[in-house]
């Protein structure tokens, strides 16, 4: 009797282990799931990817927090049901057929040995203690611990099978929402869509674009990362009123053919290609694909389309497919003189790469293809953001969007004539740092310039900008300064951000980062880099995770390495060996190295000291951690 009671007991514990470690998977598979797209091939992709089986141990021993959670939609809770529906039919024909082998098993032996039987019946025979529902119930805990253990093991094949079993109605519905909102859009008349993309900066682009815009029109913006398809249908069906004038659409790809989707849905007359680099590269293949992708938004234009492409991204200026039939002009920032390339030849010793096929007096063959519009000039950077002279071209007429919304010439920015060259600029200011924040901001002025807001709107616009957290996001802490930047995750950003803890107001400058992910064969060339070029802006490096620590490394010890080298050199030569731009600042002993975040916070407040300057650059993504 005892031991039926225990037996009992034990199987109504493992039940409640089993439901807690199914909702647990359930739960981070999903969000993963979702990450991905509901695309199973990325999905399979991420989950056999070289940590991911340590991500899931993790997500099921212990609360993590995470960047992106899982947005309970109507889809994740049809899904829910299925794959509950689906684990219970899974568990209830395991259990019966674990339980119906140990009654077999109870008979055969009972076959071979009659003598057990009174053992049986006693309950102390050593095999009921292993098996055999009348010998003490034992073997109901038995099979719920087996085929627990073994649906654990498969659930994301379920999820996966919960997904198929799904999709003939998840199609329905998506088509049916695809095309109600289509409907919408048509109905919609004169609405002005513009369509921001890039492999960063297209969200802040998208959030400085709307506070601009919204000095002149109504405006509505895709929110968050609703960067997908399905989640511009959802933006539009939810939140589109017929007062919007205009619409900014973020658009996100992660292989060729993603932005032309959205196109075909919004049609948009207005693009801005923020930056083209090595994001993705897993499932693009390579950068000649993402170049191919980001620029499906220009060639989705109409003829009488507007484009605003950042001059500075190396993966833009090395385009050369760039359309030409609609008007397309280039922006950026131009370059203070002092700002470290990210390299690791013996240029990176030196002030700032070539950027002549940049330069505003570049030829252009296309008449289309306008030289560099729209340039910030005179960058500073304090702790209390960036000041910055705007050099625009004007716009002679109002565009074709412009007359669309019901614009006049006077609206207009206007000169006489169309003047191919910069004529004019304006002060600026902002709360926000960094080179990257300042493109963006060009971006975004350019098109507001297009579309008739004047340059004292702008300015006004561009001074009220807020921070965006975790993206070069500056606070105070004490009397150190902390520099958030915990969401870039791209080397170009890095190298951007590193100029900007160079170059800040401050004592020591303190880098913390894990370097970068998702780059394919590139990863270790790209963190090489970043150690390389931190050597050059920080006095103290703290890797964090191993993942990335050796390349980390290896640029930082070779670039002090080098360093040393050349002060040596020139001492033997007696040349002056004065502290300049291109000098290391990194020493041996300030480089630390800890296998995750929660091990930084707890050595950091015995390292710092007033005055303090800390720069978190990048985080691991949920699919790393």
């Amino acid at each position: 009797m005892i031991s039926k009671i225990f037996a009992g007991a034990l199987s109504a514990l493992l039940l409640v282990l089993a439901v807690y470690f199914y909702r647990t998977y359930l739960l981070f598979e999903t969000r993963m799931f979702q990450q991905n797209s509901y695309r199973p091939e990325r999905f399979m992709r991420w989950w056999r990817g070289p940590r991911n089986a340590y991500s899931a141990f993790l997500a099921w021993l212990l609360p993590l927090p995470v960047k992106i959670p899982l947005a309970v939609t109507a889809r994740v809770k049809r899904l829910f049901v299925t794959d509950i529906i689906l684990t219970l039919l899974l568990f209830a024909g395991g259990v019966w057929g674990c339980l119906a082998l140990c009654g077999s098993f109870s008979c055969a032996s009972g076959a071979l040995d009659a003598g057990l039987a009174s053992d049986r019946a006693a309950g102390t025979s050593d095999v009921a203690g292993i098996c055999g529902l009348p010998w003490g119930g034992w073997s109901l805990p038995l099979a719920i611990w087996v085929v627990s253990s073994v649906l654990l093991m498969a659930s994301k094949w379920i999820l996966l099978l919960a997904n198929a079993v799904n999709q003939p109605i998840e199609k329905a519905i998506t088509r049916w929402y695809y095309n109600d909102a289509a409907r919408m859009l048509r109905e919609h008349k004169g609405l002005i869509v513009i369509g921001v993309t890039g492999s960063y900066g297209k969200t802040s682009t998208k959030n400085y674009l709307y506070r601009i815009l919204s000095e002149k029109y109504n405006t509505l913006v895709t929110p968050g990362n609703f960067n997908t398809t399905l989640g511009v249908v959802r933006t539009i069906r939810e939140q589109l009123q017929p007062h919007h004038q205009v619409f900014i659409v973020e658009m996100g790809a992660k292989q060729p053919g993603d932005i032309r989707e959205i196109c075909d849905l919004v049609h948009p007359s207005i693009g801005i290609v923020a930056s083209v680099g090595p994001m993705h590269l897993e499932t693009f293949g390579s950068l000649e694909n993402i170049q191919k992708t980001k620029f499906e938004l220009v060639r989705a234009l109409p003829a009488d389309g507007f484009a605003a492409i950042n001059a500075d991204s190396p993966g833009i200026a090395s385009y050369q497919d760039i359309p030409t039939h609609c008007r397309v002009i280039r922006y950026g920032v131009d370059k203070a003189g002092n700002s470290l390339s990210l390299r690791r030849d013996d240029a990176a010793l030196s002030p700032d790469r070539d950027d002549a096929a940049l330069s505003p007096d570049r030829d252009d063959t296309a008449p289309s293809l306008r030289r560099d519009s729209f340039r910030a000039r005179k960058l500073s950077y304090t702790t209390q953001g960036s000041t910055f002279e705007l050099s625009y071209d004007a716009f002679a007429a109002p565009s074709a969007a412009g007359v669309a919304a019901g614009l006049a010439a006077a609206d207009m920015v206007s000169v006489p004539g169309d003047v191919p060259h910069v004529h004019a600029s304006v002060a600026m200011q902002t709360h926000l740092l960094g080179e990257s924040n300042i493109q963006n901001i060009v971006g975004a002025c350019a098109v507001a310039s297009f579309l008739g807001v004047t340059p004292a709107q702008q300015k006004s616009a561009v001074a009220k900008l807020q921070q965006v957290e975790n993206r070069l996001f500056v606070s105070r802490q004490g009397a150190v300064t902390v520099i958030n930047d915990a969401y870039n995750s791209n080397p170009e950003g890095a190298a951007m951000a590193l100029d900007v803890l160079r170059d800040i107001q401050g004592g020591r400058k303190i880098l913390i980062t894990p370097g970068f992910v998702e780059l394919g064969a590139r990863q270790a060339d790209a963190c090489y880099q970043l150690g390389f070029k931190a050597a050059f802006c920080a006095d103290i490096l703290i890797v964090v995770n191993q993942l990335n620590r050796d390349a980390i490394l290896s640029g930082a010890r070779d670039a002090m390495a080098r360093d040393r080298a050349g002060k040596q050199s020139r001492e033997a030569s007696g040349q002056d060996d004065s502290p300049s731009l291109s000098s290391v600042r990194l020493k041996e002993e300030n480089i630390l190295c800890k296998d995750d975040l929660a091990l930084v916070f707890e050595a950091l407040p015995a390292l710092l000291k007033p005055g303090d300057v800390v720069l978190y650059e990048n985080d691991l993504p949920d699919t790393f951690k």
